[in-house]
């Protein structure tokens, strides 16, 4: 058998075997799968929570709660997670959950320790703001870049 230069020009005598068989032409498109199911998307799960975080940078001082964080639905704060980068010494660093600039509760990073965290209860409506307010700093050496979460159910 013998072809020219080009490779797409075969001459007049090639062999069968080098010819390609378009399947396509008799139908034949090959094997494919069953068709997944479809159905509904599925359940829709609870609403899952919201977290408000607080920060304050630097060395901390005593101060009222001034950044504010607004509600959008009716709930509870339902767990308090305090951190420092630097932690307290000499007494605890102290900070209040105030709702609507009502304390709620407080919560305390023990001396010498960087963070605290506990469940809590506190109910919450649709507009409602909280804010954190730093009670306490530590007598000898003031923590230092303070993280409060409120985990909101």
């Amino acid at each position: 058998r013998r072809h020219t230069r080009c490779s797409r020009d075969w001459s007049s005598d090639v062999c069968s075997s080098d010819q390609w068989v378009d399947t396509r032409a008799s139908g034949y498109l090959g094997p494919t799968g069953p068709t997944g199911p479809t159905g509904p998307y599925g359940p829709t799960g609870p609403t899952g929570a919201e977290y408000a975080t607080f920060s304050r940078m630097g060395t901390v001082a005593v101060a009222a709660g001034a950044s504010r964080y607004y509600v959008e639905h009716s709930g509870s704060i339902a767990y308090i997670r305090s951190s420092v980068g630097t932690a307290p010494t000499g007494s605890n660093l102290t900070v209040g959950i105030n709702v609507n600039g009502v304390q709620q509760t407080t919560q305390s990073i023990t001396a010498g320790s960087y963070t605290t965290g506990a469940a809590a209860s506190i109910s919450l409506s649709a507009g409602d703001y909280i804010t954190v307010s730093i009670l306490a700093v530590g007598s000898t050496v003031s923590g230092s870049d303070l993280t409060v979460t409120l985990t909101i159910n």
